[in-house]
């Protein structure tokens, strides 16, 4: 399952780098041992200006969990215009 969402990522990555306000897009895809997955990527827009994203996802079972997913935009200087970086969490059930 972890493979199947990083082709759907990738396919999306692939329409976005075809349209004329996308320069550059890159992607790389890294599976670990255990159902573990992380996706680094960026998007250079024709202002120069840079979209950057990760994921890191785990499987267990049907279930696959996003880890943590930082995603950040930078103008031409390379300021940040808006990021935001998530974790999630899991934590035990008390008994």
């Amino acid at each position: 399952m972890t493979q199947t969402y990083f082709t759907q990522i990738k396919r999306l990555i692939e329409q976005y780098a075809a349209t004329s306000f996308v320069l550059e897009a890159t992607m790389h895809i890294e599976m670990r041992p255990g159902g573990q997955g992380y996706l680094t990527g960026a998007l250079i827009f024709v202002d120069d200006s840079t979209r950057r994203f990760s994921e890191y996802l785990d499987q267990t079972g049907e279930v696959v969990d996003k880890l943590m997913y930082p995603y950040h935009y930078q103008d031409t200087g390379h300021q940040l215009i808006f990021g935001t970086t998530m974790l999630s969490i899991n934590l035990p059930c008390p008994q």
